[in-house]
């Protein structure tokens, strides 16, 4: 065999997606037929195989037996990257811009089929620059950068726009997924209601942008989505 070691005694269907994926592009580079020229033949096994395709495939083999042990390893608690932004931005470092969650759970075997905690980091949380008044905060002349977390993206993907109406949106998903289904219903119901951006109903990016205007120390990151905001008024 070409790295040296004995085949698997078996090969479930389950295991083809993650065989496919790391081994399919360097085994293909590493066929004999890839480098064949007419009326040659390899002298042994496998001899026609260069070193720097025997590295990939070795790699490519290793990171394979990575993901398999990674698929019984607990999930992996992903923060924020490091925030990159030009000045004057304010930069809001630790937490979703919207919700302020400091950390998103992903599976292990994911982790590493991204490539690493940084790789997956860099997939779960999408960079984002806005105006704090865009979260519920006050007007200002620079915007406050940082990142923002899946399920927040994705209420910011649906609606299209950062603003109240996506903060809203964050929000009742957020209730509903959690099961409070009752009080997101409750909280629905308000919103049709009110004109404008529902008061108390800000993001968390918007209070970290506010510390810093006036020179005091920063909200921490959230525990748990929107554990900066008194749910209970907002879905009252």
């Amino acid at each position: 065999m070409l790295l040296g070691m004995p085949q698997p005694e078996s090969v479930t269907e389950a295991d083809l997606p993650a065989l496919l994926r790391h081994l399919a592009h360097p085994g293909a580079a590493a066929r004999w037929e890839a480098r064949a020229r007419p009326g040659k033949h390899a002298r042994e096994p496998w001899s026609h195989v260069t070193e720097d395709a025997r590295a990939s495939v070795r790699a490519a083999y290793a990171a394979l037996l990575r993901e398999r042990v990674t698929e019984r390893s607990p999930d992996v608690a992903l923060n924020p990257p490091t925030v990159h932004y030009w000045e004057p931005d304010v930069p809001a470092p630790g937490g979703c811009l919207l919700c302020g969650v400091a950390a998103v759970t992903v599976a292990a075997a994911q982790v590493a089929r991204l490539g690493g905690r940084e790789a997956a980091q860099a997939v779960a949380w999408r960079p984002l620059s806005t105006s704090a008044a865009n979260l519920g905060g006050p007007r200002g002349p620079v915007r406050v950068t940082g990142h923002v977390c899946p399920p927040c993206d994705d209420a910011l993907a649906s609606v299209g726009a950062v603003g109240p109406t996506a903060l809203e949106r964050a929000l009742a998903e957020h209730l509903t997924a959690t099961g409070r289904e009752s009080a997101a219903q409750r909280f629905r119901a308000a919103l049709a209601q009110t004109v404008g951006k529902v008061p108390g109903l800000t993001g968390w990016g918007a209070l970290f942008y506010t510390a810093r205007a006036r020179n005091v120390a920063p909200p921490r990151p959230n525990a748990a989505p929107w554990a900066h905001l008194d749910l209970s008024e907002l879905s009252a």
